[in-house]
């Protein structure tokens, strides 16, 4: 599991589409996770990890501030 219990991190929602402008088959995939209060540490393990797969192009995250 890539949200580690006890991190404070939950995950909202999970979207992924086609990528139609690539050369080769892509899939974007995107997830918005909610928390309690920030918790950076938390989201760059999870970013870290899912950037270590080989498939994964590029990885990177934003705060949308409620």
């Amino acid at each position: 599991m890539l949200i580690e219990g006890g991190c404070g991190l939950q995950l909202q929602k999970l979207d992924s589409e086609d990528d139609i402008h690539a050369r080769h088959s892509r899939v974007r995939v995107s997830a918005q996770l909610m928390a309690n209060q920030r918790n950076d540490n938390a989201v760059e393990r999870v970013i870290g990890r899912v950037s270590l797969e080989p498939s994964v192009s590029s990885a990177g995250w934003d705060v949308k501030e409620a």
